[in-house]
């Protein structure tokens, strides 16, 4: 009726009782023990409460504990595999281990705390939680679900959730969050690499630091990245195959150097914008993004380093920053659709082999009077001559009155009949004896 007030009528009883009901689930496999622990007594605690530690599979702690407890957990508690830390308070202590002694701060997950845990499916971190410190939980394969950072943490260090592969649900991380670990060789050493997240990434504005291999491999996150506008590093491989990442990528004010692979193999497909604070793209940065639109290169930009751009799907004119010193292997190679008259800035000195390959629109080059050499590289096979298939080139001015070093492939692919070559007067003669322009 419009007062508001119902009636419910039980028309059948078809529903058991939870108790009773051992085919949606087993009662007793499922439930949490709950122990009252003190800080470095969570082994006595769970004997008072007479049970077996050796036999415990669900455990919720509430109380205190400390880094020996967690060590307890991971080296004794053999068969544990749900874990609920939520209304339990870390405490500060202080621990050995085979690289030193460590101290444990108040609100913080120990290094290497669950390490290689391989029975841990479920874990809930604690409330007040503020720091998870290095391989907090490397290895735990078989952590399962999402993965809920709680309100109040600021630091989540290296490898601390490293090869959870079964994390197959989303990652929320907290609005306070301002630090994501990373470091090593290879794609070793990042707070969440390799991790198998499903869901959208979503960096809260805080953060500050993306450490190297922060993200790398994690190839189930999706959506568009937006990097924190106080943003002031990233790491090498630190987005490295995040194929479904995909949309535009704006890089904030305050980094001015984007690493080694930073987002190499990340699925982009809209623009790129760089603000001309950035003085430096590193190897691979966005190698193989499905970037488009033209790229405006940062007027202060002067390292462009190899395979930067390799791979990209960019448009129109390309103008050169006036100060850039280094065009590295491969930095703009497939890049086809770039076209116009490609003019290189004075001050630069070598062209990368294959830096231009198979950028096939490019219409015309002009070298300045600085350039010393164009170079070629045998084993990057259908791609190692800095302008290997630029076959749209009508022309190409030289402004040196001493000819390029020119090796031998350069221009492979590019018919040497059907271009203009225009160079000082002064030094004809040269050129027409010169390697390569003869």
């Amino acid at each position: 009726e419009a007062t508001g007030e119902f009636t419910f009528t039980l028309i059948g009883e078809s529903i058991t009782a939870w108790e009773n009901d051992d085919v949606s689930h087993d009662a007793t496999m499922k439930e949490y023990i709950v122990i009252n622990s003190a800080p470095g007594h969570l082994k006595d605690s769970i004997s008072a409460a007479k049970k077996d530690y050796r036999k415990l599979q669900n455990l919720k702690i509430t109380g205190e504990i400390n880094a020996q407890d967690f060590f307890f957990m991971r080296d004794t508690m053999q068969v544990l595999q749900s874990l609920n830390l939520k209304e339990v308070k870390i405490v500060q202590s202080e621990y050995q281990n085979n690289w030193g002694i460590y101290t444990c701060q108040e609100n913080e997950i120990p290094k290497f705390a669950l390490q290689n845990k391989s029975s841990l499916l479920r874990l809930v971190l604690p409330d007040k939680l503020q720091i998870i410190s290095q391989s907090a939980f490397n290895g735990c394969t078989n952590l399962s679900g999402s993965l809920n950072i709680p309100e109040g943490v600021t630091r989540i260090e290296a490898s601390a959730f490293e090869y959870c592969f079964s994390l197959t649900g989303s990652l929320s991380l907290p609005s306070t969050l301002e630090y994501i670990g990373g470091g090593g060789a290879s794609l070793e050493g990042g707070a969440f690499a390799q991790c198998g997240f499903v869901g959208e990434l979503k960096i809260p504005n805080k953060v500050t630091y993306i450490g190297i291999n922060a993200f790398a491999e994690c190839s189930g996150l999706y959506g568009e990245l937006h990097l924190p506008n106080n943003l002031e590093y990233i790491g090498t491989n630190a987005f490295l195959n995040c194929k479904n990442l995909t949309g535009s990528i704006t890089i904030p004010q305050t980094l001015s150097t984007i690493a080694e692979a930073a987002f190499q193999g990340c699925g982009f497909n809209g623009t790129l914008t760089l603000h001309d604070g950035v003085t430096s793209i590193g190897k691979s940065a966005f190698a193989g993004c499905a970037l488009k639109g033209e790229l405006n290169l940062p007027s202060n930009l002067t390292i462009i380093q190899s395979s930067a751009f390799e791979g990209c799907d960019f448009s129109g004119k390309l103008q050169l920053p006036s100060g850039i010193t280094v065009i590295g292997d491969k930095a703009f190679a497939y890049n086809w659709r770039l076209m116009g008259v490609l003019e290189f800035p004075e001050g630069i000195q070598s062209i990368g082999a294959g830096a231009f390959a198979k950028c096939s629109s490019i219409e015309g080059l002009v070298f300045p009077e600085s350039l010393e050499n164009i170079r070629y590289e045998a084993s990057y096979n259908e791609d190692g001559g800095a302008f290997q298939d630029c076959f749209g080139i009508g022309s190409i001015v030289c402004k040196g009155s001493m000819p390029p070093y020119v090796q031998t492939g350069a221009f492979n692919g590019v018919p040497k009949d059907n271009f203009t070559l225009e160079v000082p007067e002064s030094a004809i003669q040269q050129y027409q004896a010169a390697v390569g322009w003869s």
